[in-house]
């Protein structure tokens, strides 16, 4: 599995510099064009040529033209905020709570239109669309009732403190949000159900309702928010009564499978993720795809993908300069001039440095991976960088889609197999890493070099080269 997700990570990084690179490539090829450069020139050999006076030629005289002004005007399409408690796509979950935490829709309106709802509320293009749905659903004999909409911020703190005091709060977290971190304070989210049997309970996804919802929601700008078998992507329990609206605009790109968070076990805290592409969508627009910046058309899809950093550690300031500013300014910036960006990363979580650290600290290497992968999120999220998905490598989602790229590959006949030597540990009989070797570089001479390369002349090496201790 350390091969795997070694080579992803590799992968990720070079397809990170090549959209990079096309960036910088197309500024340079465009400012050489205009003539803001001159280029060198060969020097060659000087000919005179003599001429013998001729008789006068009359002057030409070019003719007048004047350049006509052309009204030009520029418009970039607003990217919709994930951030903003106001917009309609903002993105709360068990990472990212609303700012400020305490926040009150300003236009909430009755939801008095649909059974149930009288004493709920949602905001008002939510609560229209909500009604207009349940009518096209009673005419398909799928009507439906509302349980709860809009919960205060006091609501919702109340309502999570009684779960956590009768079934624990690791418990508690998996179907229930802390105060400030629930989508339904923003007035967006809305719990359904058509018979007291299934109210908020999962079978309400086999009855009429629920599946006419799972089909048809997104048609009308809402999707189902946790949907089945991804409570280790969200965190939450399946939940197809639970209903997020984001609008129109998503709904002309086919919301499902849309907005969903990923990355974390469950339980853990993440960050958001805002899809295109849906892996389960039964209609997925297609693949993103990565163009030279010159070429990107109105709207294009663009992956910028970042470096993974091991969780083996807490990040220092040369980490976020190397990988975290440079790739977010150019995903903003993408963002600004109307694209759609899907900024990418998690936490590197197999491979010798986990391991290494986690046997300095006594602990094992999923504890130290875990630790880690929260110090470092909290981290990014306090420096403000916008990930739309920040996820990790021991995920089951990462860990099935490495295992079928390298199958596919295998199969394929890429690989080359081979059989190599490797050090042994004379007290455990395990196989030890190269980086816990350590011995004399045999070509600078150089103390302390590490089996797998040396720091000081910058060579690689292996253990069977170096003259280990």
């Amino acid at each position: 599995m350390t091969a795997h997700t070694r080579a992803a990570r590799s992968g990720v990084t070079a397809l990170a510099v090549l959209v990079a690179t096309a960036a910088g490539g197309a500024t340079g090829a465009l400012a050489w064009g205009g003539g803001s450069a001159s280029a060198p020139q060969a020097s060659a050999p000087t000919v005179t040529v003599t001429a013998e006076p001729t008789a006068s030629v009359p002057a030409v005289t070019a003719p007048t033209v004047e350049a006509t002004p052309v009204d030009a005007e520029v418009t970039a399409t607003p990217h919709p905020s994930l951030d903003d408690p106001d917009s309609l796509w903002v993105v709360v979950n068990k990472l990212r709570p609303l700012d400020p935490i305490d926040y009150v829709p300003e236009d909430l309106v009755s939801l008095s239109g649909i059974p149930g709802g009288s004493s709920q509320q949602m905001r008002a293009e939510a609560a229209e669309a909500l009604t207009q749905m349940r009518g096209v659903a009673a005419d398909a004999g799928a009507g439906f009732s509302v349980s709860t909409a809009y919960r205060a911020y006091g609501f919702q703190d109340s309502l999570f403190s009684g779960y956590a005091a009768r079934r624990g709060e690791d418990v508690a977290e998996t179907f229930s949000a802390r105060p400030g971190y629930s989508e339904h304070q923003t007035g967006l989210g809305v719990d359904v159900y058509s018979s007291s049997a299934c109210r908020i309970k999962a079978c309400f996804g086999d009855e009429d309702a629920g599946r006419w919802l799972a089909e048809h929601a997104w048609e009308h700008g809402f999707i189902i928010r946790y949907p089945e078998g991804s409570q280790d992507v969200t965190g939450y329990v399946y939940e197809p009564w639970h209903l997020r609206y984001v609008g129109t605009e998503a709904r002309r790109r086919d919301a499902r499978g849309w907005l969903r968070d990923d990355g974390g076990t469950p339980g853990a805290r993440r960050r958001p993720r805002l899809r295109v592409v849906g892996l389960s969508a039964a209609r997925a627009p297609p693949l993103f795809q990565v163009r030279a910046v010159t070429r990107l058309g109105a709207m294009s899809r663009i992956l910028s993908a970042v470096a993974w950093p091991y969780a083996n550690g807490p990040r220092h300031i040369g980490h976020v300069a190397g990988f975290g500013v440079p790739s977010d300014v150019f995903s903003r910036y993408m963002r600004m001039a109307g694209h759609d960006v899907l900024m990418v990363s998690g936490t590197d979580e197999h491979g010798t440095p986990i391991l290494v650290q986690a046997e300095g600290e006594g602990v094992s290497p999923q504890e130290l991976a875990d630790r880690y992968n929260r110090v470092i999120v909290e981290d990014l999220v306090s420096l403000g960088l916008s990930y739309d998905l920040f996820t990790r490598t021991t995920t089951g989602n990462h860990e099935h889609v490495v295992q079928d790229l390298f199958k596919a590959v295998h199969k394929n006949g890429y690989m080359i197999e081979q059989t190599t030597r490797g050090a042994i540990s004379p007290s455990t009989g395990r196989t030890l890493p190269d980086r816990y070797i350590e011995g004399t570089c045999p070509i600078c001479g150089a103390d302390g070099a590490r089996g797998d390369q040396c720091d000081n002349c910058g060579n690689q090496a292996t253990p069977s080269t170096s003259r280990t201790r």
